[in-house]
């Protein structure tokens, strides 16, 4: 499988020396909400395609699972043989209007063990980040991270299969970094950065196993998100919070918009060179 399960401990940003002034954690971010909504939500999708579409190991995604939901350009159903030569017909994927996949690859795990950790680093990073910045700024950035993540993975591997939050949970991180950095938050006392190396590093020796492209994607995406949907608005000091507020959505959905328009772009470019080859 492409995509493998992320693994890292984000330690709480902690203020230092010339930090800007930002508003005061509200009573409703006490509770990371969306961060378990997330967890259940993934959860759900493993078990309910466990129950539908049955695997040869209770251990692994089922097959179909991955063909209906999984992260690829074009992909041929059908291969026959004309002449000696394999005929390729049937094509699926982003790059036939299966626009779908960019989100659903998001929410669907090559195993048992992927699910496992990628939602137990779901938990650690997301809890953080939702109780310190709010639900909807932590679920803009969620979602453009997975965007930016799909993008990436259909850069480099267009035409195998990609599955996994990882990219959408790197993007947690690369936002932890970017927002850290803006406020004048001196990295090199939070071990931030060294995370973030540690994982490129089993990044790139796993490449085999791992999307690189859906990884670096998330983390070059969440760090974009971080400084549009938070770093943005809080420097728009004299505005008031609603201002503020549809600043930030509007940012994310803008940058959710730009890494879809840009993986369909990607995806059929890469689709028309697989079905001409």
């Amino acid at each position: 499988m492409h995509q493998a399960s992320v693994g890292f401990h984000c330690p709480e940003c902690v203020a230092a020396e010339h930090t800007r002034t930002v508003n005061p954690i509200r009573a409703g971010f006490a509770r990371p909400v969306l961060t378990i909504a997330l967890i259940v939500i993934n959860a759900a999708v493993w078990v309910g395609g466990q129950v539908v579409w049955r695997s040869s190991d209770a251990l692994d995604t089922s097959a179909a699972v991955i063909t209906k939901w999984a992260l690829f350009a074009s992909i041929p159903t059908q291969v026959s043989q004309v002449g000696g030569r394999p005929v390729y017909s049937g094509y699926l994927g982003v790059a036939e209007g299966q626009w779908y996949r960019l989100l659903s690859a998001g929410f669907i795990h090559a195993g048992l063990i992927h699910i496992a950790m990628n939602m137990w680093v779901l938990y650690v990073l997301g809890r953080i980040i939702e109780t310190q910045l709010g639900r909807s700024r932590m679920g803009l950035i969620y979602f453009a991270s997975l965007f930016a993540g799909s993008l990436g993975a259909l850069l480099l591997a267009p035409n195998v299969p990609t599955v996994g939050a990882s990219g959408a949970i790197f993007g947690l991180m690369g936002a932890i970094l970017a927002i850290a950095k803006a406020r004048g938050i001196a990295l090199r006392n939070t071990g931030l950065v060294g995370l973030v190396v540690l994982n490129l590093v089993i990044t790139f020796s796993l490449s085999r196993y791992i999307s690189v492209g859906a990884h670096v994607g998330g983390l070059i995406g969440g760090a974009v998100a971080g400084l549009v949907v938070v770093d943005l608005p809080d420097r728009m000091r004299n505005a008031d919070r609603r201002t503020r507020m549809m600043v930030s959505w509007a940012g994310g959905i803008g940058l959710c918009l730009v890494f879809i328009a840009s993986a369909i772009v990607v995806a059929n470019a890469a689709g028309n060179g697989f079905a001409g080859g």
